[in-house]
């Protein structure tokens, strides 16, 4: 069966939202994200039975479509991902949103310490010139009641020797339409820059 490349950026979003929806991290459970945009908020408590992570990234993406690598860079040594290679897979921008779709392949037990998607401001950052764009979050409430934001991606998973990781994604705004490549920045890795496709 053919799949349409939007389709699965459609397919890599819902992901997104399911993963955020059955937990991400060890932290307590999440809450339901609302709204169209990159600063809706949520409420409300899950039930007891999305509390549980369930990863189903990997068979979503490599049900709609074969994953063809576009660039490939290496864990930085000042972070828990040092001795990891990280493989990127796509770069799809639309008039609303741009998704990134990445593997790791673990070090010496590498544990991704400093990926928490509370952590959002460590996420790789697509630089343009001298514009950056960073991951999109939402708000979360916090035990204080307080709004705190957190990356809108898939969980992060701890990593083992030698075996690679479930596909991750974040979402990012939109990028110009005469944008064609980017640099990717993060203290998770080296630099590297990927080119940018625009599915449909």
């Amino acid at each position: 069966m053919t799949f349409r490349r939007d389709r699965v950026a459609a397919l890599a979003v819902a992901a997104l939202t399911a993963g955020l929806l059955a937990g991400c991290s060890d932290d307590e459970p999440d809450a339901t994200p609302t709204g169209d945009g990159p600063s809706a908020s949520a409420t409300g408590t899950p039930s007891p039975s999305e509390t549980a992570p369930v990863d189903r990234s990997r068979e979503v993406v490599d049900g709609a479509a074969p994953l063809e690598e576009i660039g490939t860079t290496t864990g930085a040594s000042g972070s828990s991902f040092r001795g990891a290679t990280f493989t990127f897979y796509r770069l799809d921008a639309s008039p609303t949103s741009t998704l990134l779709v990445w593997t790791m392949t673990g070090g010496g037990g590498s544990n991704p310490q400093d990926a928490n998607y509370l952590s959002w401001e460590l996420y790789p950052r697509m630089v343009v010139d001298d514009t950056e764009y960073r991951v999109l979050t939402y708000s979360r409430q916090g035990e204080d009641d307080t709004e705190v934001p957190g990356a809108v991606s898939n969980p992060v998973l701890r990593l083992t020797d030698g075996t690679e990781s479930s596909p991750q994604s974040a979402l990012f705004p939109p990028l110009p339409d005469d944008v064609d490549e980017v640099e990717l920045k993060s203290p998770w890795f080296d630099n590297l820059t990927l080119p940018v496709s625009r599915p449909g």
